[in-house]
């Protein structure tokens, strides 16, 4: 195991020389304001979000999603192990759910272009469940089959999120708030893992996977219709602040 991991080293030392070509793009933002502190800005930036119903629960809806979907992926290696799967054949069915998932991040923004950013969030957690209660219900190597679709969901949802905050937060906050989604996803993955950890070690994985599907199940069902919600209200607001044309316009 030590040979692919320095390969892998190998593989990061050339995507850093890679990012030595990345140029700034030109800024003309507002100049006239004085820049804000780390202090104020990361208020302004909870400020944003907290006050914001629309981008509150988007955040807290997809971090969920993908906090799960990465658990799912986490136990790959324990499922292979358990059905009898040579390590050193680990890589070859990793490579349908990385395919997968390239292609997932490269269609992400046509597919919400074309459906809608609602749509598309109100699919993502049928995909973690199916993918829970697929695992959870066969104890079979051939179950394997379902895991790529957490990788889906993973390499899906950044592009989305990232875009869909982008639109709706104010130039200078952008980088603190995507910043506050990372670790709100982090936040989720700290109890999750080691939660669907400790049961795949007490009952089984089977277990494991029936419990991320009720997870998904009980906490993007609220999460989802608070969030839109929040947006038929932001609708509504904007609909209201729209004068009327004066007579004879």
């Amino acid at each position: 195991l030590p040979t692919p991991v320095l390969l892998s080293a190998v593989l990061m030392a050339g995507a850093w020389f890679v990012s030595l070509s990345f140029r700034e793009p030109p800024r003309h933002d507002d100049t006239s304001a004085a820049p804000l502190g780390y202090i104020a800005g990361v208020r302004q930036a909870t400020s944003i979000v907290w006050n914001t119903p629309a981008i509150r629960y988007f955040m807290l809806l997809a971090a969920t999603l993908v906090a799960v979907a990465m658990c799912v992926s986490i136990l790959t290696q324990p499922f292979l192990s358990s059905h009898s799967v040579n390590v050193a054949h680990f890589g070859w069915y990793l490579v349908p759910g990385n395919l997968l998932g390239m292609a997932a991040a490269f269609w992400a923004y046509r597919v919400t272009s074309r459906f809608g950013v609602n749509r598309v969030m109100a699919v993502l957690p049928l995909i973690v469940i199916s993918t829970s209660v697929g695992l959870g219900a066969f104890d079979s190597l051939y179950a394997f089959v379902f895991i790529p679709l957490s990788g889906v969901v993973y390499s899906f949802s950044f592009p989305v999120v990232s875009d869909y905050l982008n639109k709706r937060i104010p130039s200078g906050q952008r980088a603190t708030i995507l910043s506050f989604y990372q670790l709100l996803f982090s936040l989720m993955l700290a109890p999750l893992e080691p939660l669907l950890g400790w049961v795949a070690d007490e009952a089984g994985l089977q277990a494991a996977y029936r419990l991320a599907a009720v997870i998904v199940a009980v906490a993007a069902a609220p999460l989802l219709a608070l969030w839109l919600r929040a947006i038929r209200t932001e609708l509504s607001r904007a609909a209201l602040a729209v004068p009327e044309p004066a007579a004879g316009a």
